[in-house]
């Protein structure tokens, strides 16, 4: 309704003082006694004045949005992250918040973190290298399968969508992490649940894998 009356506020003042003046002359052809002239000023000019603050209040709230959907998409997520995504967390899981992440109870022992950047949105596992990645544009960095990109093309709802994806996914209790090393380094790490591959990511310099490299195994139980 407000918006209907921004749009339209000049032909709507325009009719009611037309209404206003019609009135008062059939009424007492603008011969007015005992305070009839305080009704009659207040009768042609409340609604108008109404109708001008409507449309003042309209206006500025649309420039606010256009500030926020012209800045960047960080800009866009900040001002929907309580009620679209921490919300929707809340009712699945305990968090923790800081000025800059959201840290996030996956399991009894499993943690993990929310992150928000100019470029992308993570969820990361806590001592782990599981990061999932969501670019808001077009990006060449993608490391692994499951980074996603080109969310700033699309309803900010779709990223927190695809974020609670995530984190429903990571929410299992079956999770099994593993860590393959060679000669003190981390060379490959995968995280299963019930057998399927939530993650894996692999040093391209090493081809094949052992399970005796094997030297580090967390179970979320």
């Amino acid at each position: 309704m407000k918006y209907f009356i921004a749009r339209n506020k000049q032909w709507l003042e325009f009719v009611w003082i037309g209404i206003v003046l019609v009135f008062f002359k059939l009424y007492n052809n603008f011969i007015f006694e005992q305070g009839e002239s305080y009704i009659f000023f207040v009768a042609l000019f409340f609604v108008p004045l109404f109708l001008e603050l409507v449309g003042s209040y309209v206006r500025r709230k649309n420039k606010a949005k256009y500030y926020i959907k012209h800045s960047s998409f960080l800009k866009l997520i900040e001002s929907n992250l309580d009620k679209e995504l921490i919300e929707e967390i809340t009712n699945k899981t305990r968090m923790l918040t800081d000025s800059d992440t959201l840290t996030i109870y996956f399991g009894p022992r499993l943690l993990g973190k929310i992150k928000f950047t100019e470029t992308y949105a993570s969820i990361s596992l806590i001592d782990t290298i599981v990061e999932y990645r969501f670019f808001y544009g077009p990006t060449e960095y993608i490391l692994t399968k499951y980074d996603e990109s080109g969310f700033e093309f699309r309803p900010v709802t779709y990223l927190f969508q695809r974020m609670l994806f995530r984190i429903d996914e990571l929410s299992s209790l079956d999770l099994v992490y593993k860590e393959y090393y060679k000669k003190k380094k981390v060379i490959a790490v995968t995280l299963e649940d019930k057998g399927e591959t939530l993650y894996f990511y692999k040093d391209k310099s090493n081809r094949k894998l052992s399970e005796k490299q094997v030297v580090e195994t967390y179970i979320n139980e």
